[in-house]
């Protein structure tokens, strides 16, 4: 990817901002809104997509020009969704269209190897267990579901929705799921049983426009710490003017381990955004992608304080995050079209 110039718009909130630093090191010009990307773990491509029906297959050397982006055509409506496997052997997506893809990446002609329809309405969300043996799927028909991650083969429908399912996660232990919907409840499937262990539900992140009949907010991020007794859920925490673009983002950061609110967060200046991914960064750091109103911001949390300790600022609105951790570094899927990578400096 082509050098750019360290972004100088990344401002500190308090002392212990210094603890972060992002220096944004490439970026790519792909020409349609974005609302997806993911690493390859293999280290040689990020994979972004958006409002559009093809993916883009991006190359991470920095000699490299536009003429190396490789486009993979198969769905039939914009790319809502993506996963890669550690291997980087296999990239899975999934569109408007309802359709699951199962892709052969590499080469000069990337091919598919499956393709299914695999839920009524839009997938939203793809994530492959830790032990990479299965991959859950959340969408707009409300429904789960565990598919093998090799043969493609269904293995599980969870049905406990009553809303649009905009995230899913698996608990590092590999042994739950849970899934978060557009009324921010949260449903945790045991997948040895295949029922619903519980239900969490985090309330300031949902409410009801009376005037327009809408859902505000929606569960926008959902990830867990990497010992699983903390879930962070992202969303909006109020939403003056929903169709303004008059919101307030916010986390809800649950003890999983006990089922309850272990911290309600906010940010300090109540930017004017929509939360759209988040990653546990290190032990006790959620950070948190945002865009709207106010521009693009990647925002910082420990998961003991309710409010932010860094911010970045974008040059546009970030609509995705992927996160790196072996090399500490993130790619941004953006409004204005294009793709994005920082260096993360932690401590």
């Amino acid at each position: 990817m082509s050098e750019s110039k360290t972004d100088t718009a990344s401002e500190n909130q308090s002392a212990a901002a210094g603890k972060v630093a992002v220096e944004m090191s490439a970026e790519r010009n792909i020409g349609k809104p974005l609302l997806r990307c993911c690493f390859d773990p293999a280290d040689r491509y990020i994979y972004s997509a958006g409002q559009h029906r093809n993916i883009w297959r991006v190359p991470l050397a920095e000699d490299s020009t536009g003429e190396n982006i490789t486009e993979l055509a198969g769905h039939d409506g914009w790319v809502l969704a993506l996963a890669a496997s550690s291997d980087g052997n296999t990239l899975v997506s999934g569109g408007s269209d309802g359709q699951l893809i199962w892709w052969s990446p590499e080469g000069n002609e990337p091919k598919i190897r499956k393709q299914l329809e695999a839920h009524d309405g839009w997938v939203r969300d793809i994530a492959f267990s830790p032990d990479e043996k299965w991959l859950a799927t959340g969408g707009n028909d409300g429904t789960v579901k565990v598919w093998d991650a090799q043969s493609s083969e269904l293995l599980q429908t969870f049905e406990g929705h009553a809303h649009q399912v905009y995230r899913i996660a698996f608990h590092p232990d590999g042994k739950q799921l849970v899934s978060g919907d557009l009324t921010c409840r949260i449903q945790c499937w045991d997948l040895e049983s295949g029922k619903s262990a519980r239900e969490l539900h985090t309330p300031s992140l949902h409410r009801i426009d009376k005037n327009h009949n809408l859902h505000l907010g929606g569960t926008r991020g959902l990830c867990f710490d990497a010992g699983g007794k903390y879930l962070a859920v992202s969303g909006l925490r109020a939403a003056p003017n929903y169709l303004g673009g008059n919101v307030q983002p916010g986390n809800v950061i649950l003890d999983f381990v006990q089922g309850k609110v272990h911290k309600e967060q906010k940010t300090k200046g109540d930017i004017e955004t929509v939360p759209w991914e988040s990653f546990f960064i290190d032990g006790d750091t959620l950070a948190v992608a945002m865009g709207g109103k106010a521009g693009g911001y990647l925002v910082f949390w420990n998961l003991d304080k309710e409010h932010e300790f860094h911010f970045h600022k974008f040059p546009d609105v970030a609509r995705d995050l992927a996160f790196d951790r072996k090399r500490n570094r993130i790619a941004t899927a953006h409004e204005d079209g294009k793709l994005r990578v920082s260096h993360l400096k932690i401590g």
